[in-house]
This record gives structure tokens, C-alpha cells and sequence, in this order.
């Protein structure tokens, strides 16, 4: 080997892709060149395919390309379809990102961007290529390279891939000899199969290139360099071609290396590229071992050349290297250290003078890529990624300053203050930073800025200790006050953690609910706690807990015929009668069961005899007055769930595990019948009343109806009726009405079946308990139903109504209800639990009477107004009724049968009339001083659409209604004539209110305007807008200073009636806001709203604030009202009720003290210290 000048012409490429002018040094893959190319000479449509870094793209452009430009096809510009759009470009505008950056590519550097928007692949190739018949046409081929980008980029238009596809297959069929070739790595082929059917035979032309192997590789080392008359020693190449081959393997547990079957191309041209860059010119023309040995190294190879490129850059630009490096680790490097794409703007490229880029292009370290007139830059290979990343690490590490370490573990550990500079050492820090700018980073400079904040503040700090005994003292003061404020906020925060652990604990015991409400309210009169006291007393009943020393889990209760007496049955086999006026046990019957798991219990017709069972597999019956055995009926073979007396009490039907039903004549203590069809246990059986059906229940899902027939000679015929089988879980009981026409089903699908016992037929389905529903019981009129569950509550049904929600829930148990059963009076319900107790619930306590839910109406309540005197609360509905009730009975005492919708009920000033506005166009006016009856006096027509509002005079003389024909209507009440009619509305007119001293009107619209008109003249005065939302109601205040709107805006408004301008806006509720109604005193105003609750808000504070939210309805709430001596608010609701609450809370507090007037026991004093965070933590 000689010195000198080193070697020219290069045959070697190095990192970049093989182009067309390197087509005579590529060597190594003739084989799979003359393969590719005849396959695109005889398919349409080939998918080549290889693992990445193979040198697909090098095949395309030095072999492919060319032969096929040589067989006469037009091969149009390599393209691919991941560009990123130039920036004049919408993306809106762009129909399919993936064609659009096909056509960038097809079009080369003369189409501008704008001119292909609105091409279609079809419509750009058909502009573009010659037609057939034209003298030099050669049938065009398109070369899709890199085609994986249709799967990994343009990720937020996805959809666009499909797109790309049709319109790849419509040029397909409208350019009959147009081929494609689509180029991409093989670990995304799979990605492609949804796509395949819309292409010419399924894309099944296919071509793989595996990695350049020995054989290849060999050629490719030797071939050029001999071509260029410069050849290998022999053996050289095939040394240098194994060290590339080489791989690390373990064997034995030992890392070693094996020569693998594989070379990487880019490693091959990098290693020779800088080889034969080094070589001196040769005198014996042959390349020795210990040069290929000195530059062999793949990756110090790849970082010399980046370094090597990046170092030239520096000396011809004023570039720095670190931004130099930055640039490639942050744009042409993507975090999932892929090669990224930088487009090339007028100065500069991602950031980088574009001077430093073409010097980086000119020495191959990126290449560029022009589409649609415009460049993009990436680096020339995948295999540049790693090197460059090492290198840049190095780099960082060997120039890590003091300060960068220093700012680098300020930001690391949360800007620890304790690491800041200071003094000299932040002097001479911000002296380098100003005379180093370019190799300080942002987060460098952030710390030095903070430590310069820090200085600054340690030298405020130390002119503060002069004055360091004033402020001393003056903190003594501040402790002390802070202190009091503090006491205060403590109770404050106990109050309001007690108020909101009332109301979560509501819904698991509700007398415990209140005792935690009334425990806020005195700690600190709080909003929070009387908004949590008022909601725990909502649907509270008031119970008696029976309990003793040696009661067990209470399996069954049933009240004896007369009502004096409760029995319960517990799980160790004890009876205890219970006297339930006196509230004591008068019996207790012991061995009621030969094992301790008990079942059924029922008194005998006439009261002298009980019966039980369990899991002895018997019937026991016991004598009432003593306490003594009568009978025990054995036959049974499995323990025996359920029992049932005919209604004569000459026949018990008792129900087994084995699901079969016996019937016994209780005068011989023998079974006359045999029941059989149930094929799991039978938990549930019932007599109808006439005892001519038994019903029974099973756990199999089914319900079955048997029609017993009894002669007077002890003989008893059964045969089915019918099977009921629409739950989907096991029947726990049954029971009929007191009228027999409906059976009642409860089941493990946690849901309660009413069934037509004429037709079979299920008529309602009651939802709403949480956990399978274990027993049921008739209230003696039939109107009502309680049920009792293993979510351990227990609900109130209207069976009378057929509402499908219950009416009320009782809680109290701590776990789950086994047996619930209604005195036979109707007004006492008792419930046995597995928490060892049985509680007595009384339907009409005296404390109930002040809280009512009204529940007979059979439709939604659009409307309820209380008489002038306070006597009687009028309530409309959707189905055109009206009904009076008597507000110290809660009875109806009258209906007015109108026929139509009512939108809007409201009585004279004197309260012997009650107008009713509907939707038939009509309002009516009915006397009720007289009734009942009522009696219609006039049908007030002139409206031609719904009327929705009425408003009396305040001295009676003249009635105002409103309709969604946008008028107002004045009426004279002593000829009922109209007196004038107002127009003006733009929108349907909902709402009106008459002033007090009745010189002014105020009508609301669906156009979301309030107009106030002069009530004598009828001309319009003012119009107030502010509201968002059409207007619904509107209510002034007693003394006529202000105006309440509701809107569907969600809110209420206050308006001052002198200025017409908004005084408060009311915001809280989460729905549309319906009505509005003043207190008597006007202090207060009651809402009502679609989110299902009543507010009510205090007018005196500034702004007014919400001080109850008034729950219970199940559904929205249209209307509202105050009693006239301001003690109750009564609201309607969709849910068919009308509910009374108290308004003043003093008679919240009274009442709650008279529902709970016990204090905390020492076991519910000891749970409290949890619930003041939260009442589950126990």
C-alpha cells in the first residue's frame, strides 16, 4: 500500500439509496431485479415487500426502473402516500390526505399544491399520460414507495385509507394498461388485507426480498471496486463480507459470535463508502486486510460520517453544533425513533438555515424529496437513527457544566429553592451564560432566572428583620383572632360534614339521617344542615323496634286476625306473641322446630291456633292461648318453606323444598292433595279470599294457579289453572288482593309481578328495590302493597293506582327483611329482619299528617293553587281533571271534570270560583263554594290555541288568560265578556301575573320576552329581556316592588318593577325551571324545576341563596305553591303526585325532634367519630 492523495470516484454509495446513475455499481441482487421486473410485466398490480433496510428502494431506481423504461413503459415519478400537507394547504379542502400526497409525488416539482385539489388518482394520470392511441404511448406504471405510510401516518383521518383503495381500483378500470407497484416493509403487510378485495385479484401478485445475503453481499463488495480498477487482495472481501455477517449469540450461557446468514446493505456501503474515502491512491491496485480491518466498524462508522457532516456544516455556516444535533434528535428524529419528514420553507427548515441544509444534503447525511413544488428533507437511511442518537449522547455528556447539572437537578426534583445559585456563584453563572448564549438551554436559563428571584428575596428578608419585633406582635394578634375564626370554621366544617353524611346516610337509615341533620343544624345553623335536615324528614315513617334479649334472626312475622297480637318466628325455633299495644311479649313458645332453621308462620282464620314449619320437613300447630302443641302433620319429605290456611280454616296447603304442594285436612291432620309441576322449592303459597284459587311460587321462576274445590265431607279436588312464568329469577311469595282479581309476585329478579287473576295476564311490573324481594302483604283494602327485600328495606306500592314506582321506602333494618306483614286494620305495617329485630311502621302517625304525598291522580300534575282561606288545595292533571282537596284531611272532596289537558288552575280572590286553563282552546269557570258537585258557570271562547295561564284581579272584577295564539285576554267577570284584547307577543304566550294593587300586567313568551302592560288601558309599558329560555311562569311580589320569571334558561329572575331591570338572577338548578311563587311575607320564593326538585331561597341576602332543596318526586315538578299562611309548599309533579312540605324551618326542627325524639345510643355515638367523613367507613 502507497501514500499520497486518496482515492476518487467512489463506487460505493455509502448511507443513501442507490439512484439511476448508480445502476453499473449495483451489484447483488440481479436475481431479484429480473424476478420483480417480469412479474410486473405480467400482473397489474404487485406488492413488493421486504424487511426494512433491505434496499427495496435501490432495486426500484438502479434495476427496476430502468428495465422497465426499456420494455417501452412509461414509469411516472416515484411517489409516496405520508407527506405532510404544505402549509398553504387546508386540510379541509384536501378530500383524501393519502391520494393528495400521492399526486405531490406523480407530480414532481411542476404541479403547484392548489392545482390538485379536487383530482382524483384517475382524473391526475388520465391529464398526464398520453392515450392510447396516441403515436408514442407507452402504458404507465406508478411506484408506490414506502406504501406502509397509508397505515402509520395521517392517523386522524384514517378513514382516508379506504378511500385511496377504491380510487386506486377505479383507476385500475378506467386505464386498462396501467400498472402499479406497491413498495413497503413487511411487518405491515398484514395491514393491507382489509383493503385486498378492492383490488385486481385480491393483491395475491406478490414479491418478497429477503436481506441481502452472502452471496449478494459479496458481489456487492467486489464487483465495484474491481469495476473501478481498484480490487480486493484475495480473501479481503470474503473477511469483510463474514465480519458483517456476524452476529452475537449465547451458548452454553457465554455470549460468542456466529456468522449469520444476513448483511445489512446499508452497513456494507457505509463501511466501503468510507473505505475507499480513505484508501490513498493504490500502486499495486489492491486492498489489504488492515485497511478494511481500521475502518470495518459498522456503527463508528455511521457516527464518523454524521460527525464528520456535522463539523463541515459548522465550518461553513455559523450554525452551532448543538443546535445542529438538536435539530436531528428532535425534527428528522421522531420519539418512537423513526425517520421524520421536515419541510423545507423559505428560510429556513424546521428551524435550521437552510444554507446548513443543503450542505448536510450535499454530503448525503438527508436527502430530499420534492413534491407538488414543494422539499422535504429526512435522513437518507433507518440505519442512521441509532448512531446519530449514541453520538448526540455523548456529545451532551462530555459538556455538562456545573450550571446545567445544577439547573438539570433543580427541575428534576420539583425546583427544589435549597439548589438555587447565590452570591458569587450566581455572579460569575449569569457572566458565562451571557457570553456563552447559544449553548445555554431554556430550563438553564429558568434557574438562574428563579435564582436572581431568590437573591432578591433573601435581600428583602433581611430589611423585613428590622421591623421583626413589630411584626412579631402583630402576629400574636393575628393567632388570636385566627384562633377564634378557626373555633368557628371547626364547627362550621363538623356541621357541614354531619349535614353531608345525612344525606348520604338517607337512603340506608333514615332515622339515623335525621339524628345526624339535627346534630348539624346544632353545632351550626348552617344552609347545609337545614337543607339536609328538611330532606331527611321527606317520606319518613315512624317505626317501633321490637326487640329482646333472646330474639334470633327473625324469619317470619304475621299479625293475628283481631290485630292485637304479633308473632314472630325467629331462626333458633323460638315464638314470641306480642301484645302490640302494650309493646311486650304475652307468649313465648319454645321447640317450635327440631332444628334451628325456621320458615313459615300463620295464624289460623279464627285466631286459636298458629302454624309453623321449617326444616324438620313438618307442619306444627300450636294453641294460641297456651302455648301447647295441637298437631304436627308429617309427609313432607324436605324441609317445608311455606304455608297457607284456606280461608275457612278447615284446610292449611303447606309448600317444600322438593317442590311439591300438600294440602291437609286439618280435622283428620292427614294431606287430601298432592300438588305437583314446581321443580324447585316453593317459598311462596296463598289463598285467594273466596278460597276457591291457591297460588304458589317457586323458586323455578314460575307462578301456578290451582283451582281447589272442597265438599263438606273433607274431599278436596284440585286442578291448574295457569302457569305464570315472566321472572327471570326464583318466586319468593305470593298474595292476593282482598278482591282476588290480582295476585302479586315477588322474585329474586328483584322486581314484583301484578298478574290479572282472570286472563293471567302480567298488568305491571314494580321496580326499585336493590336486591331480591323476599315477601309481601295486602293492606286490607287492597289499595295498597309492602314489600320487604334483601337490600333490607322495605316499600309502600299504590296497587290501587298500578304505579310502577313505590310510594314510599322504609329503612332502619341494618340487614336484610325476611318476612313484612300489614295489621289487619290497614294502618300498622311490621317488618322482621335478619338484624334481630321487628320494627312496627305507622301509616298515620299525627307527625304524617304535615307531610303528604297525594297520590290519586292518574296522569301527570300540570298545575296546584291553595284556596285564598287555606282550606283546600286544587290540583289539575293531563287527563283533564281537577281535583280539591281538603288540606286538613288530604282527602279529594271534589273534581272538576274538564276533559282536556290543564295547563293552568287558579281561584278567586273570594275562593268560590276556580278557573281551569286547557288544552282545547278553552278556559272555564266553575263554582266550587257550592259542591260538591262543582258546577261549570261560563266556557270562557275567544282563544283559537291552548290556554295556558289565568290571573284574577285583586279585586275580583276582571280575569286575564294567556295562549299559545300570542294574546292576552281581559275578561269582565260579572258579564264574562271580553273587555280588550293585547297583542304584541312574537311567541306563544305561557305565562301572566296581575300587580297587587291591579294596575299592571305581566305576560311572559316563548320568544323569551316578559311584557308589562297597563292593566286599565291595556297599552304596553315595558319589555324585559334577559333570559335565554322561553318563560314559564312569572309571580309579583306582595308588595308589587318585584317580578319573578321562571325560565327554561335554568334560571329564575327578580326584576325590579320600578326600573324594569334585572335585581337577581337565580341560578342552581341543573333543568329547566318551571314555576315561581312568593311566600306571603315575600321574603322568600319557591321554585320548581325538570331536575325534579323544589328550591327555595332566601330574598332577604344579597344574592338571594338557596336554603332548601325540597326532594321526593320522581320526575319533573310544573308547579308550585304557598299555603296562604305560609306554613307548607305544595308541588305537582309528571309523577302523578302532589307532595306537601313545610316551608318555615322551625317547624322542621319540631317535627324532626317528634319523629326521632331519642338521643344517639352509645353504639351510634362511638360510629359517629366515622361518619364525619364518611358513613360506609365502619
Amino acid at each position: 500500500m502507497g501514500g499520497g492523495q486518496p482515492m476518487k470516484n467512489n463506487p460505493y454509495v455509502g448511507p443513501r439509496p442507490y439512484e439511476r446513475e448508480d445502476r453499473r455499481n449495483f451489484y447483488g441482487r440481479q436475481r431479484e431485479a429480473r424476478d420483480l421486473t417480469s412479474l410486473i410485466l405480467a400482473e397489474r398490480v404487485v406488492l413488493f415487500y421486504a424487511p426494512s433496510g433491505a434496499g427495496k428502494t435501490s432495486l426500484l431506481n438502479a434495476q427496476v426502473i430502468p428495465a422497465l423504461e426499456e420494455n417501452d413503459f412509461n414509469v411516472l415519478p416515484t411517489t409516496r402516500v405520508g407527506s405532510e400537507l404544505p402549509p398553504e394547504i387546508d386540510p379541509d379542502d384536501v378530500e383524501n390526505v393519502f391520494v393528495f400526497s400521492a399526486l405531490m409525488g406523480l407530480g414532481g416539482g411542476e404541479a403547484p399544491a392548489e392545482a390538485l385539489l379536487g383530482h382524483t388518482l384517475l382524473s391526475f394520470l388520465r391529464q398526464h399520460c398520453l392515450e392510447e392511441d396516441a403515436p408514442d404511448y407507452k402504458p404507465p406504471i406508478v411506484i408506490f414507495d414506502q406504501f406502509e405510510e397509508i397505515l402509520t401516518t395521517h392517523r386522524e383521518r384514517w378513514q382516508d385509507a379506504r378511500g385511496f383503495f377504491e380510487q386506486m381500483r377505479d383507476a385500475l378500470r378506467g386505464m386498462p394498461t396501467l400498472g402499479v407497484v406497491l413498495a413497503m416493509r413487511e411487518d405491515h403487510v398484514a395491514g393491507l388485507d382489509p383493503y385486498a378485495p378492492l383490488l385486481p385479484r385480491r393483491l395475491r401478485a406478490r414479491f418478497r426480498m429477503e436481506r441481502l445475503d452472502r452471496k449478494g453481499a459479496l458481489e456487492a463488495v467486489k464487483r465495484p471496486a474491481q469495476e473501478a480498477g481498484c480490487p480486493f487482495d484475495p480473501g479481503v472481501a470474503e473477511r469483510l463480507v463474514d465480519d458483517l455477517c456476524r452476529i452475537k449469540v449465547a451458548v452454553r450461557g457465554q455470549q460468542t459470535s456466529v456468522l449469520g446468514p444476513f448483511v445489512e446493505p446499508v452497513q456494507l456501503q457505509v463501511v466501503c463508502h468510507r473505505l475507499w474515502e480513505n484508501l490513498p491512491e493504490q500502486e499495486d491496485n489492491a486492498i489489504q486486510w488492515e485497511e478494511v480491518e481500521e475502518f470495518g466498524n459498522i456503527d463508528r462508522a455511521l457516527i464518523d460520517f454524521y460527525e464528520s457532516a456535522l463539523v463541515r456544516c459548522v465550518q461553513e455556516t455559523e450554525v452551532s453544533e448543538r443546535w445542529l444535533r438538536r435539530w436531528f434528535g428532535e425534527r428528522l428524529i421522531t420519539p418512537m425513533q423513526t425517520r421524520g419528514l421536515v419541510l423545507r420553507g423559505e428560510h429556513e427548515t424546521g428551524g435550521l438555515p437552510n444554507e446548513a441544509v443543503d450542505v448536510l444534503e450535499a454530503q448525503y447525511l438527508i436527502r430530499a424529496d420534492v413534491r407538488a413544488g414543494a422539499r422535504w428533507y429526512e435522513l437518507s437511511h433507518d440505519r442512521l437513527v441509532d448512531p446519530i442518537l449514541q453520538s448526540n449522547q455523548a456529545w451532551e455528556m462530555a459538556r455538562q457544566t456545573p450550571l446545567l447539572l445544577a439547573a438539570r437537578r433543580w427541575r428534576d426534583t420539583g425546583r427544589d429553592p435549597g439548589i438555587l445559585y447565590r452570591g458569587k456563584t450566581l455572579e460569575e453563572a449569569l457572566a458565562w451564560a451571557e457570553t456563552h448564549p447559544s449553548e445555554v438551554e431554556p430550563y438553564e436559563r429558568e434557574f438562574l432566572k428563579a435564582s436572581q428571584q431568590a437573591e432578591q428575596v433573601r435581600k428583602r428578608m433581611r430589611n423585613l428583620r428590622i421591623f421583626g419585633a413589630v411584626m412579631a406582635l402583630l402576629l400574636i394578634v393575628g393567632v388570636t383572632i385566627l384562633n377564634v375564626v378557626a373555633y368557628r370554621a371547626g364547627r362550621i366544617a363538623r356541621s357541614k360534614a354531619w349535614a353531608s353524611n345525612s344525606i348520604r346516610y338517607r337512603s340506608i337509615n333514615q332515622e339515623q339521617s335525621i339524628i345526624l341533620a339535627r346534630l348539624a343544624v346544632d353545632e351550626a345553623h348552617t344552609v347545609d344542615a337545614e337543607i339536609a335536615l328538611r330532606q331527611a324528614i321527606i317520606d319518613f315513617y315512624p317505626s317501633q323496634v321490637l326487640e329482646s334479649a333472646d330474639m334470633d334472626h327473625v324469619c317470619s312475622v304475621a299479625y293475628s286476625p283481631d290485630g292485637r297480637f304479633l308473632a314472630v318466628y325467629t331462626a333458633d325455633g323460638l315464638i314470641q306473641i306480642w301484645d302490640t299495644t302494650a309493646q311486650s311479649v304475652t307468649l313465648t313458645i319454645e321447640g317450635a322446630a327440631n332444628r334451628w332453621i325456621c320458615w313459615g308462620l300463620t295464624y289460623s282464620p279464627d285466631g286459636r291456633f298458629l302454624a309453623t314449619s321449617g326444616d324438620d320437613n313438618t307442619v306444627r300447630l300450636w294453641d294460641t292461648s297456651t302455648g301447647l302443641p295441637v298437631t304436627t302433620l308429617i309427609g313432607h319429605m324436605a324441609p317445608v318453606y311455606s304455608l297457607a290456611y284456606s280461608p275457612d280454616g278447615r284446610f292449611i296447603a303447606s309448600g317444600s323444598h322438593d317442590g311439591i304442594v300438600r294440602v291437609w285436612n286439618l280435622s283428620t291432620a292427614s294431606p287430601v292433595i298432592t300438588l305437583t309441576g314446581h321443580t324447585e322449592g316453593i317459598p311462596g303459597l296463598a289463598y285467594s279470599h273466596d278460597g276457591r284459587l291457591l297460588a304458589s311460587g317457586s323458586w323455578d321462576g314460575t307462578v301456578r294457579l290451582w283451582e281447589i274445590t272442597a265438599t263438606p265431607g273433607g274431599h278436596v279436588r284440585a286442578s291448574p289453572v295457569v302457569t305464570l312464568t315472566e321472572h327471570t329469577a326464583g318466586v319468593n311469595d305470593v298474595a292476593f288482593s282482598p278482591d282476588g282479581e290480582i295476585l302479586a309476585s315477588a322474585s329474586s329478579d328483584k322486581t314484583i309481578r301484578l298478574w290479572d287473576v282472570a286472563t293471567g295476564e302480567a298488568v305491571l311490573t314494580l321496580v326499585g328495590h336493590q336486591g331480591p324481594v323476599m315477601n309481601l302483604s295486602f293492606s286490607a283494602d287492597g289499595r295498597y302493597l309492602i314489600s320487604g327485600s334483601r337490600d333490607a328495606t322495605v316499600r309502600v306500592w299504590d296497587a290501587g293506582l298500578r304505579k310502577s314506582e313505590s310510594v314510599a321506602v322504609l329503612t332502619g333494618h341494618t340487614s336484610i327483611i325476611n318476612d313484612v306483614a300489614y295489621s289487619p286494620a290497614g294502618r300498622f305495617l311490621a317488618s322482621g329482619s335478619a338484624d334481630r329485630t321487628v320494627r312496627i311502621w305507622d301509616s298515620a302517625s299525627p307527625q304524617g299528617s304535615m307531610l303528604r304525598t297525594f297520590t290519586e291522580h292518574t296522569s301527570r300534575v300540570t298545575s296546584v293553587v291553595y284556596s285564598p282561606d287555606g282550606e283546600f288545595l286544587a290540583s289539575g292533571d293531563a287527563d283533564g281533571t281537577v281535583r280539591i282537596w281538603s288540606a286538613t284531611t288530604c282527602r279529594t272532596v271534589m273534581t272538576l271534570p274538564v276533559g282536556s289537558l290543564i295547563w293552568w288552575a287558579t281561584y278567586s280572590p273570594d275562593g268560590r270560583y276556580v278557573v281551569t286553563c286547557s288544552a282545547d282552546d278553552f278556559a272555564r269557570v266553575w263554582d266550587v263554594a257550592n259542591g260538591p258537585p262543582a258546577t261549570l258557570v261560563v266556557t270562557l271562547t275567544g282563544h283559537t290555541d291552548d290556554v295556558n295561564g289565568a290571573a284574577y284581579s285583586p279585586d275580583g272584577r276582571f280575569l286575564v288568560t294567556v295562549s299559545d295564539d300570542k294574546t292576552v285576554r281581559i275578561w269582565d267577570t260579572g258579564t264574562w265578556e271580553t273587555v280588550r284584547v293585547l297583542e304584541g307577543h312574537t311567541g306563544k304566550v305561557n305565562a301572566v301575573a296581575y300587580s297587587p294593587d291591579g294596575r299592571f300586567l305581566a305576560s311572559g313568551d316563548r320568544d323569551n320576552e316578559v311584557r308589562i302592560w297597563d292593566a286599565e288601558t291595556g297599552a304596553p309599558v315595558a319589555t324585559l329581556r334577559g333570559h335565554e329560555h322561553m318563560i314559564y311562569s312569572l309571580m309579583y311580589s306582595p308588595d308589587g316592588r318585584f317580578l319573578a320569571s321562571a325560565s327554561w334558561d335554568k334560571t329564575a329572575r327578580i326584576w325590579d318593577t320600578k326600573t324594569y331591570t334585572t335585581m337577581a338572577i337565580l341560578v342552581g338548578h341543573t333543568g329547566y325551571v318551571y314555576d315561581v311563587e312568593y311566600s306571603p311575607d315575600g321574603r322568600y320564593l319557591a321554585t320548581s324545576s325538570w331536575d325534579r326538585t323544589v328550591r327555595l331561597w332566601d330574598l332577604s341576602q344579597s344574592p338571594p341563596k338557596t336554603i332548601a332543596i325540597l326532594i321526593g318526586h320522581t320526575d319533573y315538578i310544573p308547579a308550585v305553591a304557598y299555603s296562604p299562611d305560609g306554613q307548607y309548599i305544595a308541588s305537582g309533579s309528571r309523577d302523578g303526585t302532589v307532595r306537601r312540605y313545610l316551608a318555615r324551618f322551625e317547624d322542621v326542627e319540631r317535627l324532626a325532634e317528634e319523629y326521632v325524639p331519642r338521643k344517639l345510643t352509645a353504639e351510634e355515638q362511638e360510629l359517629l367519630e366515622h361518619l364525619v367523613t364518611n358513613p360506609f367507613n365502619y
